[in-house]
């Protein structure tokens, strides 16, 4: 299954912005895209800073399903454009960016 990592820490005023966004994208992809949420503030969750090169917070990481990156992004996005990265992952991924 095709993945949307949302990586957050727990003070980030963007990134509660964007919980009702991610809610959402979780409830309307539901059965196709899998919604994980991370929080960076948790010590356990500290791999994921690197393995994924996070430098800023929210940052979301498209997984294709083998499980390689697709794309990311970080910052606020609307519901629109946020679901518009969902539909390009579920047809085809990041070549489809460009079309």
């Amino acid at each position: 299954m095709y993945k949307l990592i949302d990586i957050y820490q727990t003070e980030c005023g963007i990134c509660k912005m964007m919980n009702p966004t991610i809610e959402r994208i979780k409830e309307d992809y539901e059965g196709r895209i899998e919604v994980e949420k991370v929080n960076l503030d948790e010590p356990h969750e500290i791999d994921y800073k690197e393995e994924y090169s996070i430098m800023s917070t929210p940052t979301f990481v498209f997984l294709k399903e083998d499980g390689s990156v697709d794309c990311q992004a970080s910052g606020y996005f609307p519901y629109e454009e946020l679901a518009s990265m969902c539909d390009k992952l579920l047809e085809g991924g990041k070549e489809q960016y460009d079309a």
